[in-house]
């Protein structure tokens, strides 16, 4: 199972200590390169940084469907 999650998820974990929950429960983590650059671009010296910063079983893509992320926010 590929896993898509959103920067309060990763935030959250790694503020408790267990990010690697979510590498124990898909085989595949994925996080929007805008989530990426939250967490450790602007988010240097916050809670969550340094973990995703070096958690390698973390991938990055790019959004290319725009729709189908607007209407994910609606609901």
């Amino acid at each position: 199972m590929i896993l898509v999650v959103d920067a309060s998820v990763l935030i959250t974990l790694a503020r408790i200590g267990r990010l690697q929950l979510l590498q124990e429960v898909a085989d595949e983590i994925v996080i929007p390169n805008a989530v990426h650059d939250e967490v450790v671009g602007r988010g240097a010296g916050r809670p969550g940084h340094a973990e995703v910063a070096q958690a390698s079983w973390i991938s990055q893509r790019h959004v290319r469907d725009h729709t189908a992320v607007a209407r994910w926010k609606q609901n």
